[in-house]
């Protein structure tokens, strides 16, 4: 079991970086990003740093405002 967790906490991670990252690429606020997919800013702020699980929705929504695929945020 705790093989299980340390691999969700460092997937969970990883995609927090990407998110992260690619926010900034695009020159996009934690504010301006929580603005336009519909989430507080605080939010923003646990997903990038992998505290809060993303949703399907939210990772829809992720990915269309950042204009990205959802395999480009995953580690495989």
């Amino acid at each position: 079991r705790k093989v299980v967790i340390e691999v969700e906490v460092t997937y969970n991670k990883f995609i927090a970086l990407k998110i992260e990252e690619i926010r900034k690429s695009k020159g996009l606020t934690q504010e301006e990003f929580a603005n336009k997919i519909g989430l507080t800013r605080v939010s923003v702020v646990n997903i990038e740093k992998g505290r809060q699980q993303l949703s399907m929705k939210n990772l829809y929504l992720i990915c269309k405002i950042l204009d990205v695929k959802s395999k480009d945020l995953m580690p495989f």
